[in-house]
């Protein structure tokens, strides 16, 4: 690079190289410029904590919702690592994680994000690729096909694409299908963060009943027991004591049907007001390039398009939530029996380790997921497998707890004191219950098995990620008021 356009572009000041490397598409367009010579090496030595944010957003869809998912991931981890080892009699060391996430201090405008941080955000978006296609190709879940990554496609053409034109009909321009898509997927693991230790405070708080429940809904059988392929929800609650139920009521997350505001809003609120206000702004901002919806598509629904704005963001994380559960139902349930099962990975195959939450069903998980999209044929499963948590004062590996099972044993409680309740949302989804009851005073019309074709084609269709005119008049489609049901 000695003469012509070498020796034009070393020439040029630091700050057009700041803004070259800014503008880059890729991290690794970056990283190729960075190795050009020593000056471009040394400049973003020095600089490349100035430039990931752009580079980020420039690659990366929703960068800094994903952004915001890895660090609340990680947080949420240190937070159950902390009740753990304390539970355990383990002395604690270092900086104590915060009380309650704050998804609004996450974000890169609070802190720019790192080298390695980068690296976990690529991951996650890995993490959301697979889980997308798998969807599709096992489920017929119709989310990877809205979206438009030219590496990942169906394998067959669908008539959900964005290029089809029935598709921009409902749902507008394809960008921004792609950020409902994957903003959502990242929100779903943002939330599964911030409530996770809601749901883990039971099995850690003081007195006698948490060490017992710890054990029974621990990743193994409690000591002394005999293990038993068929240890499930049946055989754990027959080891619950009567009290014990109305000990993990005394948590709202346990119990929203029949714990007060205040105590919801204890939980939930502070979370709540974050996606509602993210919610608003969306509405707004992407109304103005949505398709003109013909008065008889609509159906006289009087909410503002701020509030349905809100309302579709609570039914697109709740359809990310059923994609993901629709995906690795089994696997998620395997994660709550008496036994951790290593993952079965191919022995030629590269994966990748994405730590994820999912509602507090457990603790902090490890995603293994392929490395590139043309091995995701051979691994048509997700699996999971537990991170380290720690050693307890007897120098004991800890158990990580699983309150899947519980969560389970509760939801059939209140179906048989009140059958109506077959309607409810699982007891893991309480936030979303919480946000569309308390704030709208709706409640989702649920059905297990997806029995209800309504709700089927909801989830299955992407009907959540229409324009937010289109979802104005799909609202009471899926969603009815409080009054009509109770």
């Amino acid at each position: 690079m000695a003469t012509g356009t070498g020796s034009t572009f070393l020439s040029l000041p630091n700050e057009i190289h700041i803004h070259i490397f800014k503008k880059c598409d890729t991290f690794s367009q970056a990283l190729a410029i960075g190795a050009t010579c020593k000056r471009t090496k040394d400049l973003w030595k020095s600089h490349h904590k100035a430039v990931l944010d752009d580079i980020g957003r420039n690659s990366i869809i929703a960068f800094d919702d994903a952004l915001i998912a890895v660090r609340a991931t990680e947080i949420a981890e240190q937070q159950y690592q902390v009740m753990a080892l304390r539970a355990g009699g383990a002395q604690i060391t270092g900086v104590e994680p915060p009380e309650v996430i704050e998804p609004s201090r996450l974000g890169p405008q609070a802190i720019a994000p790192n080298i390695e941080e980068i690296v976990r955000v690529l991951d996650m978006q890995r993490l959301v690729d697979y889980v997308l296609y798998l969807g599709h190709e096992a489920k017929d879940l119709h989310l990877l096909c809205l979206q438009r990554n030219p590496l990942l496609r169906p394998k067959q053409p669908c008539s959900f694409s964005p290029d089809d034109e029935i598709s921009f009909s409902v749902a507008g321009p394809g960008d921004e299908i792609d950020f409902k898509v994957y903003s959502s997927m990242y929100r779903y693991f943002t939330v599964s963060a911030v409530v996770s230790k809601a749901y883990w405070e039971p099995f850690f708080s003081d007195g006698a009943t948490a060490p017992r429940v710890r054990d029974v809904f621990s990743s193994r059988l409690p000591l002394g027991s005999e293990p038993d392929p068929y240890f499930d929800y049946i055989t754990r609650s027959r080891m619950l004591l009567v009290d014990d139920f109305a000990y993990f009521r005394r948590w709202a997350c346990y119990n929203k049907n029949h714990a007060s505001k205040s105590e919801l809003n204890l939980v939930f609120g502070s979370l709540a007001e974050w996606l509602i206000e993210r919610g608003r702004n969306e509405a707004v901002a992407g109304v103005n390039s949505e398709p003109e919806i013909p008065k008889s598509g609509r159906t006289g629904n009087d909410r503002s398009l701020k509030d349905a704005g809100v309302v579709q963001l609570i039914m697109m994380l709740i359809s990310c939530h059923e994609l993901l559960w629709c995906t690795a139902e089994m696997e998620l349930n395997s994660c709550a029996s008496f036994n951790d099962q290593p993952p079965v990975l191919d022995a030629d195959g590269e994966y990748r380790r994405v730590p994820a939450t999912f509602l507090g069903i457990h603790a902090v998980l490890d995603v293994y997921i392929p490395a590139k999209p043309h091995q995701y044929l051979r691994r048509p499963t997700i699996q999971f497998d537990s991170r380290s948590v720690g050693f307890g004062a007897d120098g004991v590996p800890l158990r990580q707890v699983r309150p899947l099972r519980m969560l389970q044993i509760l939801y059939r409680q209140d179906f048989a004191q009140d059958p109506d309740r077959v309607n409810d949302l699982p007891f893991e989804l309480s936030f979303f219950q919480y946000v569309l009851q308390q704030y709208f005073g709706l409640r989702v019309v649920f059905t297990w098995g997806y029995a209800n074709t309504r709700y089927s084609n909801f989830v299955g269709q992407g009907i959540a990620f229409r324009g937010t005119k289109q979802f104005m008049g799909d609202i009471p489609g899926i969603l009815h008021k409080t009054s009509e049901i109770d």
